[in-house]
């Protein structure tokens, strides 16, 4: 499925549906920008992304927790030096780390029940 929003400057890709489907996070690059962010909007397109979380550089690669209430993506928070890992949660609006190297190349693709 592609993703597609009314926003012409914004450039989406990897979407991710809320465990209950009605939300979806996606990465999102402003037109002309080298940034991108996680974004949020419900599923149905019944109103614009927002931004989620603007944490780094580049925050891509959002997935769902199993019980909706986390977002896990990867940020690269010293631009060009290394990417971690780190959890969005939902409730308290707060962002944790899950690795601290800037030399690492950690990823997250998903989450493991």
């Amino acid at each position: 499925a592609q993703l597609t929003t009314d926003v012409d400057e914004l450039v989406e890709s990897q979407p991710d549906w809320s465990p209950d489907g009605t939300q979806i996070v996606f990465s999102g690059t402003s037109a002309g920008a080298n940034t991108s962010d996680i974004y949020m909007m419900p599923a149905d397109g019944s109103a614009p992304p927002s931004v989620l979380v603007d944490f780094g550089p580049h925050d891509t690669q959002p997935r769902w927790s199993p019980d909706g209430r986390y977002i896990v993506f990867n940020s690269d928070i010293l631009e060009g030096i290394g990417t971690d890992v780190y959890i969005y949660d939902l409730e308290t609006q707060t962002t944790y780390a899950v690795t601290n190297d800037p030399r690492s190349q950690d990823e997250a693709n998903d989450w493991v029940r």
